[in-house]
Order: C-alpha cells, then structure tokens, then sequence
C-alpha cells in the first residue's frame, strides 16, 4: 500500500470512529433505552467489519438485518431511517426460527433465545453472518459479538474474534480495541 493511500486508509478509519464515539456521546447525552442504544450499535458495527464479497451479490442495494426471536426494539429502527450502512439501505426482517433466515448480513439474537442459543450459533458457524446477542454465554457458544453490562451497569459489547473468522469475517482492530477485554 503507498503512503498516500495508507494516510487516506486513516483518516477514512478516523473519521468512522468519531463517528461512532459522536454517535454515542450525542445517545448518552439524552435519556434512552437500552434498545436505542442497542439499535445504534447495531447500525454502527458493520462499517468495522469485512463480508466476503459474494455475501452482498445477491442483494446488492439492501443490508439485511434479522431479529431471532421475541423482538424487543419495536419501531426504534424507523427513527435511524436515514442512516445506511456500507452505502446500502438497511432492511429488518423478523424470524422465529433460524432456518427461516433468507439473506442476511447481521442477526440480532434475542435474549427469549437463550434456550435454544447452542443449536442456533451451530447452525450459522459458517453462514457468513455477524451473531449479535445479549444473552449469557453467547460469545462463548460461538456468537461474534455479544452485548452485556459494564462495571458500572452501562451496556458494552465482547467479541468473539475467532468465532468472527470462522464465519468468514474480518474484524476491525479499531472495534476490537473499544470491546470489552
């Protein structure tokens, strides 16, 4: 890589993480729910992760995002209706069930998954699709990226970097070095 495009690299890397550190101090500045701050990051994450290229052919202009489960966002996602991610509009879907999942690039794990948690993160190990969660043990069971609660009860998020590689995913270092350790 030249010089000229390793500084352009940076500067696009710098500006996505102020974003997200904008984004957030602008959410931590008003009073809202865990599942506002929870959509937000959902949005925000992929711009720090790599998809094989086949993984958007065969739909190029739309990011597919599902929800497993008992769905606790209700119409948070309308109010981020602008927002796109890696330049594709964003569309969320509903599934009870895994094998239900069409195309899609991010699924959201519920926590009224829990029980069946292992059977699910078996079945997606190689879909080439970013696990989210919230439950317990998720990251553990081969989930990617996992929300839970700092020391001081604020919500963070753990990555299973492993579990990121063997779906076939490059993780930023830059979302990396911002997960919980």
């Amino acid at each position: 890589m030249t010089f000229k495009r390793y500084k352009y690299f940076i500067v696009i890397i710098s500006l996505c993480l102020l974003s997200i550190f904008n984004m957030l101090s602008n959410i931590y500045s008003k009073d809202i729910s865990e599942y506002e701050l929870k959509a937000a990051l959902l949005l925000k994450f992929p711009a720090f992760i790599e998809w094989p290229s086949e993984k958007f052919s065969s739909d190029s202009n739309n990011f597919i995002i599902y929800i497993l489960g008992d769905d606790p966002f209700g119409n948070i996602f309308q109010s981020f209706s602008n927002e796109k991610i890696k330049n594709k509009n964003f569309i969320i879907k509903n599934a009870d069930d895994v094998k239900q999942i069409g195309v899609c690039h991010l699924l959201f794990i519920c926590d009224s998954k829990k029980e069946e948690l292992k059977e699910i993160l078996d079945y997606l190990k190689t879909k080439q699709i970013l696990s989210v969660g919230e439950s317990e043990n998720f990251n553990e069971l081969g989930g990617i990226i996992n929300f839970c609660y700092g020391s001081k009860g604020n919500i963070v998020f753990e990555i299973n970097q492993e579990a990121g590689m063997r779906a076939g995913l490059k993780i930023s270092s830059k979302l990396l070095g911002i997960a919980k350790q």
